[in-house]
């Protein structure tokens, strides 16, 4: 996908992503989620987006993935 380790991680930080679930040995284990989020992110900072307006609306339980659907509609 493209994305360097330390956006992911500062992603998780504020909020945009949801932290993943840990291996074992400690490494983060990302799940389609995180994929599907990822994804959506940079579609919606291409279409002019504030990384701020995007982590609020990912606060809520289910938006993205609708949110996600309109601009993939509008794309």
């Amino acid at each position: 996908m493209g994305v360097n380790p330390k956006t992911i991680r500062f992603y998780e930080s504020i909020g945009v992503i949801p932290e993943p679930p840990r291996t074992p040995a400690g490494y983060r284990d990302y799940e389609e989620e995180h994929v599907e989020r990822l994804q959506f992110i940079r579609a919606a900072q291409r279409l002019g987006l504030r990384l701020e307006d995007i982590a609020e609306g990912s606060r809520v339980p289910g938006s993205w993935r609708e949110t996600r659907a309109i601009l993939w509609w509008r794309s």
